[in-house]
């Protein structure tokens, strides 16, 4: 896979919308491997995404 397939955080924050210190915080809780991310990577992360804040969300509302 050459460079031109990863992403940047940076990329990766301007496509999900989150900050880029909360990429790097879901990178130290284990959620992803470091930058740059692959497209599977991106992929997985933000589905990983969604999963927490979905539970964060739900807390939030008990």
């Amino acid at each position: 896979m050459n460079n031109e397939e990863k992403l940047s955080v940076g990329q990766l924050s301007q496509k999900t919308g989150l900050s880029i210190r909360t990429l790097h915080y879901y990178e130290e809780q284990g959620f992803a491997e470091a930058s740059p991310f692959t497209p599977e990577e991106e992929e997985w992360l933000n589905a990983a995404i969604e999963h927490v804040m979905s539970k964060r969300i739900a807390e939030e509302t008990r």
